[in-house]
């Protein structure tokens, strides 16, 4: 009997080895690829009679308990028997509970869990070793973007929540910088600049593919996050880093004027949030050439995004480069679905997504 025991559990380890050294695989975002990624938790969750998947480890014999994930929540997926939970009841249990546990961790069960733990520990060294040598620590050039704007008087808080984060703004350089024309300046259009963050990163990665290179920028310059006159910010920072000959900046909005922090305006300041409209739709009469790269960081309703974005068609050309912001399901839903959209109907390729950012290439198609 022990001797059918001990061959029954020796072909489980065996068989489980062999599937957590297929797993191992990453992707190109530097997130560790486990099978299938689209399972939901509970289709994860199996017991030892069936495949067992490394995201997730169950017992056949122990109930559910609710217990929130410590450390050992890997990837997303709850894993209600980590290694911090069996220390805590070994420490703190009664005597019962610690024998039980102790007589299970000499098991069969026992020795897969403890592979299944140092599994995941390994993937998750693997994984922030992959994702230290593609990310930056942090951007010296956005670090002090950020110290100039608070010297002037803004909240760090509030300037680093309202901008983009060095790993996305180091991600679009990435994908962008090697489609960019070196011929020639590159023309780009960015929409929405808050304080001028993303702006200043965008207008200097044209620069360096050409020093003529122009960044045409469309934003109402009302209150947003608590700043007031967001523009004279802009301004000052473009002007820190020598980038005011690069850059045109339009007062206005993409399309008809949509109302931000402070409401619509009432009877008493009919000018507040007042600026030029439909500015998309005037700039075709100006005979431009297709913009090569646009940044869309405006208003994120979806109905204005997808007018936006077919406003936006007679201004670029196949090639031309697009970068959604906020294309995250679980806060903006309704910019990711755009973008979803774009990619399925208007013969764009998609470049790639960091998780916040989406960036893809315009058909030749119209």
């Amino acid at each position: 009997m022990v001797a059918r025991a001990l061959a029954i559990g020796r072909e489980r380890l065996d068989a489980f080895a062999h599937r957590v050294k297929r797993s191992e695989t990453f992707s190109p975002t530097g997130e560790a690829s486990l099978g299938s990624p689209c399972l939901a938790p509970e289709q994860l969750k199996c017991n030892l009679r069936t495949k067992l998947p490394v995201r997730c480890f169950t017992s056949p014999h122990l109930p559910a308990t609710g217990q929130p994930a410590g450390r050992d929540d890997q990837f997303g997926v709850t894993s209600p028997w980590g290694a911090s939970m069996v220390r805590r009841s070994l420490r703190t249990g009664s005597w019962r509970t610690r024998l039980r546990w102790v007589v299970r961790l000499l098991t069969p069960w026992g020795l897969e869990w403890w592979l299944h733990i140092l599994s995941l520990r390994k993937l998750e060294r693997a994984r922030d070793e992959h994702q230290r040598k593609i990310t930056p620590a942090s951007d010296p050039q956005l670090d002090d973007a950020i110290r100039f704007l608070v010297a002037r008087g803004l909240d760090e808080e509030t300037v680093r929540f309202g901008s983009m984060p060095a790993i996305s703004l180091t991600f679009m350089s990435r994908v962008v910088g090697p489609r960019l024309p070196r011929d020639r300046p590159v023309r780009a259009l960015h929409v929405g600049n808050f304080v001028g963050v993303s702006l200043c990163y965008l207008t200097s990665l044209v620069r360096d593919q050409n020093p003529a290179s122009v960044v045409l920028s469309v934003d109402p310059n009302t209150v947003h996050r608590g700043v007031a006159s967001p523009q004279s910010h802009v301004l000052a920072l473009l002007n820190h880093y020598g980038l005011l000959s690069n850059s045109l900046i339009i007062p206005g909005y993409t399309l008809e004027q949509s109302f931000g922090e402070l409401g619509a305006p009432d009877e008493s300041d009919l000018s507040r949030g007042l600026a030029c409209v439909d500015v998309l739709g005037s700039l075709p009469a100006l005979r431009l050439a297709p913009f090569d790269l646009v940044l869309l960081d405006g208003n994120h309703d979806r109905a204005y995004l997808e007018r936006e974005f077919v406003a936006l068609r007679q201004l670029v050309a196949g090639g031309s480069i697009v970068v959604f912001d906020d294309v995250v399901a679980w806060e903006w839903d309704g910019v990711r679905e755009v973008f979803q959209r774009v990619l399925g109907e208007d013969h764009c390729t998609d470049l790639g997504r960091d998780g916040r950012l989406g960036i893809l290439e315009v058909g030749t198609a119209q």
